[in-house]
């Protein structure tokens, strides 16, 4: 019942925080004129809390019952597991590199931490209350590599549209800065990962015993 009510929580707050995020206008660099190709779905952030959303809300109509689409979610979940940490982290990092000066000013504090922070808690919740069906450690690395490269390959699209990247430190790298950031990146998913599911192994081996 204790799960119930916190995917319940998460999942009312993660649909308003995504829903205010719509309508605060994004900033854009001067020049770039036009169709803000991609617009809030250029961030990760928006991704990852869109599979929570998905996932929670899934889990709130059918709980335990397996049903057509038990197996996805729970796919969906061992990915968002891994995107929430790198959200939350490389975020709250860029944060205190000073990237996002000035954020507060576009961003309300409440819907920064909602966005940034909740996500990570919300994966925790799951972890410790709710045992979930992880997959082969090699299924699921695939799955969470191929996410990343999904989003990469979305963000090289956008750029190609709108002629600057989501994130503004992207611009300032040179292509041996590129190549250690995508590779950190893709190497911090799978970290991520498989602390998430070391989480799990350890919190529901754990209640066996007992």
């Amino acid at each position: 019942m204790i799960i119930r009510y916190t995917r319940l929580i998460f999942f009312s707050v993660f649909t308003i925080a995504l829903a205010a995020l719509f309508v605060i206008p994004l900033p854009r660099p001067a020049g770039p004129t036009g169709p803000f190709f991609g617009s809030h779905w250029q961030f990760l952030t928006v991704w990852n809390q869109t599979i929570q959303l998905v996932v929670f809300g899934y889990f709130i109509l059918f709980g335990r019952e397996e049903r057509k689409y038990h197996s996805l979610m729970e796919r969906l979940f061992v990915i968002s597991a891994a995107s929430s940490v790198v959200v939350v982290c490389m975020f709250w990092g860029l944060v205190f590199r000073g990237e996002f000066a000035g954020l507060e000013k576009v961003v309300p504090p409440w819907l920064n931490h909602a966005q940034h922070t909740l996500p990570i808690f919300a994966t925790l919740s799951e972890l410790f209350l709710h045992k979930h069906n992880f997959g082969s450690l090699r299924r699921d690395v695939q799955d969470v590599l191929l996410y990343g490269a999904a989003y990469g390959c979305w963000i090289l699209v956008t750029y190609s549209q709108n002629r600057y990247w989501p994130y503004p430190f992207l611009q300032q790298m040179n292509g041996i800065e590129w190549t250690i950031m995508v590779g950190s990146t893709f190497g911090f998913l799978v970290l991520a990962y498989l602390l998430s599911r070391g989480i799990s192994i350890l919190r529901h081996t754990k209640s066996k015993r007992v």
